[in-house]
């Protein structure tokens, strides 16, 4: 061994033959072998860069006549290592040999991306063991500690690099993550203090400062932070509102954000509110959130367009997308057991469905989609999934009557011939139910799927129904409409009369003659069809009933029909459904009193509990005279 060289020496059967080399200079092998070495053996020297890439290697015979070998370290060269290949059929195999990618920074960096603890773990203790040398050897454990969770050795080794100075500008916010996470607050607020300034220039920064801010519930500061940060960088806008969904003072920020936009409209934080109310499935409020952030601004208008179009398709009656990719068949057993879209097959019939479980609910939420748009909207169509329940499983049922045509907008999920879903898709609810543990049914519905959330909680006793401007009678619907859906799913049914013998077209006449379910019938005033058509139908049958339905008849600022009883109107009413200790139409007015009294509520009426009941049948019964006895088809 010389001075100024680099001497390894290699000595079989010891591992990890390591050395730090530096470009220019020269590396000496002093080959160590008490025995001669076989002919086919070759000497492999191999130089890495810090980042564990292969620079070069060279690979020569072992000569016991020839110690020592000497090579020149080549440029970005950070590392030598010594091996062993064997030559056999013409080739090179290596059998003794370390690669350095492996067990370097990069296979750290590669464990840390992938969130690997395990292969973090390995990577670093291979770095501390055979290459302590290499630029940012010592940052490794703390980001493995940050890896594993361990908030206070992170925040401590980010700490002491800061003391000596080493902590670059664009790891302060490590270091305030880190303290903000061990609990450590008081040091984080001095530390936002300190570099606040710094943080217009430093996103992860300032994005660590709204955290900090967020985490001590001072909304007022957050907010301000939201807005610099969106302002610089959109897309950090859903970021932030994923975090507002998990937090427990989501409402506080909500109403903090509320504030800020009445002081400034034009307020990027615009951008964090829709995305909240996107992810809490309040699609239409988004949708004209995304809408003002287009106009207010222009130079990002594609973005917030699109973002306005995807929560339109949430808006009305449900979720107009079809399932994402395709949906595995499975039993009801099997579809019990995660989330997702489905394809149930039971019986003669598959029905696709959406389910969202709620772990301990003891309530199922049953969706009903109404008339859709065939031109614009994928099959199977389902009704978008409700906000902020109590604890309750949700499924959303797609109509399979309209595969019966691909022109069929509606099918009040009749069925078909060939699939009468009336026969049995209330066994299939009364199964789902039993494998969810549902020990309440609620069916929801609007128009067409208005008629279907009457029709299956008639056939389930003791369930709830919330209708919003629903169809009760097809007798009297729109002829065109009706007169398509028996042609196409019911071709044998020669007229009304024949599919009436099939099917269920009036859902008064079904109450009438049997009621051990709880209607909540919620009906726009705006909707003048239905109001003086479907509505009294539905009443009519009811004279004499002992236990008439809820109505809540109002006007909610939308005319005609579409949309006209929008989900402020009829969600109050699942959620009073389901906070009931009992399926009691005196109790579920009181909630929904107590749920509505801070804005404009009322109590509704109550079937035959309350003196007005009377009143609400007569007045059916004369707009049922006046307007629909020369109308009516023979039964």
């Amino acid at each position: 061994m010389r001075d100024g060289d680099i001497a390894i020496s290699l000595a079989l059967g010891v591992d990890d033959p390591f050395a730090a080399v530096t470009p220019g200079e020269r590396v000496t092998i002093d080959l160590l072998s008490e025995a001669p070495p076989p002919e086919r053996l070759r000497l492999l020297l191999r130089f890495w860069d810090a980042d564990g890439h292969a620079v070069e290697q060279h690979v020569r015979p072992i000569d016991g006549t020839r110690p020592l070998r000497r090579f020149r370290v080549p440029e970005a060269a950070a590392v030598a290592t010594l091996g062993l290949v064997c030559r056999a059929f013409g080739q090179d195999e290596v059998i003794l040999g370390i690669d350095v990618g492996e067990r370097g920074p990069g296979a750290l960096d590669t464990a840390l991306a992938d969130r690997d603890a395990g292969a973090a773990a390995l990577a670093l203790e291979a770095l501390r063991r055979v290459t302590p040398h290499l630029p940012g050897v010592e940052r490794a454990p703390i980001r493995v500690a940050e890896l594993a969770g361990d908030h206070l050795g992170a925040a401590e080794g980010w700490a002491a690099l800061e003391a000596r100075g080493d902590l670059a500008v664009g790891e302060r916010h490590r270091l305030i993550a880190a303290r903000r996470r061990a609990g450590q607050h008081d040091l984080a607020d001095a530390d936002v203090e300190r570099w606040g300034a710094e943080a217009a220039q430093d996103l992860d920064l300032l994005d660590e400062h709204a955290r900090v801010a967020e985490d001590a519930r001072h909304w007022s500061h957050a907010v301000d932070r939201w807005a610099r940060l969106i302002a610089t960088d959109a897309r950090r806008a859903a970021s932030v509102a994923g975090r507002l969904i998990e937090s427990t003072g989501r409402d506080d920020a909500e109403a903090a954000l509320v504030r800020a936009l009445a002081d400034d409209p034009a307020s990027p934080v615009r951008a964090v509110l829709a995305e909240l109310l996107m992810r809490s499935d309040r699609a239409e409020e988004a949708a004209g959130a995304f809408r003002e952030l287009a106009v207010q601004r222009p130079e990002e208008a594609e973005r917030w367009s699109a973002r306005a179009r995807a929560a339109q398709r949430r808006v009305g009656e449900g979720d107009a997308d079809g399932a994402p990719g395709p949906r595995p068949r499975v039993t009801i057993d099997q579809a019990v057991t995660d989330d997702g879209y489905y394809d149930i097959a039971f019986e003669d019939i598959v029905v696709p469905v959406r389910l969202r479980r709620t772990p301990g609910a003891k309530a199922l939420v049953i969706l009903f989609h109404g008339a859709m748009d065939r031109e614009t909207r994928a099959w199977p169509h389902f009704a978008g999934l409700l906000p902020d329940l109590p604890p309750a499983h949700q499924v959303s049922i797609t109509d399979t009557t309209l595969l019966a045509d691909p022109q069929l907008a509606a099918g009040w999920y009749l069925g078909t011939q060939t699939a009468p879903l009336q026969d049995i898709l209330p066994r299939l609810i009364a199964r789902l139910a039993e494998a969810l543990g549902a020990e309440r049914r609620v069916y929801v519905g609007g128009s067409s799927g208005g008629f279907a959330a009457l029709f299956y909680a008639w056939s389930d006793p003791g369930s709830v129904a919330v209708a919003a401007n629903p169809q009760t009678d097809l007798r009297h619907y729109i002829a065109s409409s009706t007169e398509a859906l028996r042609t196409k799913a019911w071709p044998d049914a020669m007229d009304f009369p024949s599919l009436a013998e099939k099917v269920a077209l009036h859902i008064g006449s079904l109450y009438a003659r049997s009621n051990h379910s709880l209607v909540i019938y919620v009906q726009s005033r705006g909707d003048r069809r239905h109001m003086t058509t479907q509505f009294p139908a539905f009443l009519r049958g009811l004279r004499g009933q002992g236990d008439g339905p809820i109505l809540d008849i109002g006007y909610w600022g939308i005319p005609r029909h579409s949309g006209s009883a929008p989900a402020s109107a009829y969600l109050p009413w699942v959620r009073a459904a389901l906070l009931a200790k009992a399926v009691d139409a005196g109790e579920i007015n009181d909630i929904h009193y107590r749920l509505t009294s801070g804005g404009a509520a009322r109590p509704a009426v109550t079937g035959a509990r309350s003196e007005h009941a009377a009143a609400d049948i007569s007045l059916a019964d004369a707009i049922a005279a006046a307007m629909l006895d020369d109308q009516e088809r023979p039964e």
